[in-house]
């Protein structure tokens, strides 16, 4: 089995399928009401989220991640030792690829 290999958010396109994502939750918006049985304590801030399977959707000219009964997701609870890439500063002059 070869590892899972996730696109980056840059390089998502419009109608893009069995797309699998690392997204970090940046904060809570409570819609509505919540409940007992509410899941939204899942979902802390700076938890990360794997997606596999999801695909794209273009919606009043933006793109959105879909999830339908095909995807999968996992969610990693939050760490305080975590160090996601893009907080670290690139300082040591090396090109990594990315613009």
């Amino acid at each position: 089995m070869s590892p899972i290999s996730y696109t980056p958010v840059e390089e998502l396109k419009p109608d893009q399928h069995q797309v699998n994502l690392k997204v970090k939750v940046i904060a809570q918006i409570i819609l509505g009401e919540v409940d007992d049985y509410s899941q939204i304590n899942i979902l802390q801030p700076n938890a990360m989220v794997l997606i596999h399977n999801a695909r794209v959707e273009m919606y009043r000219g933006f793109m959105r991640i879909v999830a339908d009964q095909n995807i999968n997701a996992e969610i990693k609870p939050v760490k305080d030792n975590w160090i996601m890439i893009n907080d670290i500063e690139d300082d040591d002059g090396l090109d990594s690829g990315h613009e």
